[in-house]
């Protein structure tokens, strides 16, 4: 159950920050209470990918590197969330 959690919040994070970034591209505005919905749940969001990427890695570690487990689906969900955070922010999105 706990490796579906980690599947789970991985592809949320990354929904999330695609959403996000689909956003401020297209330059939608949002009314207040969306905008402050979305204000709130970013940095939280943030921490929590940074901490789950740091857990996979060491359930990883702990499964001797096996590709085929979720804690490798998960970092690779988890690392194209940060790349996708890192660009946005490089070409300000």
């Amino acid at each position: 159950m706990k490796r579906n959690i980690n599947l789970i919040l991985s592809s949320s994070c990354f929904i999330y920050f695609a959403c996000l970034i689909y956003i401020s591209f297209k330059h939608i505005v949002l009314n207040n209470f969306f905008s402050g919905i979305f204000e709130l749940i970013t940095i939280p969001l943030i921490i929590l990918t940074i901490v789950m990427l740091a857990f996979n890695i060491q359930g990883w570690y702990l499964e001797n590197f096996l590709k085929k487990s979720s804690s490798f689906l998960s970092i690779v969900i988890l690392l194209t969330t940060i790349i996708l955070m890192t660009l946005a922010t490089i070409f300000d999105v």
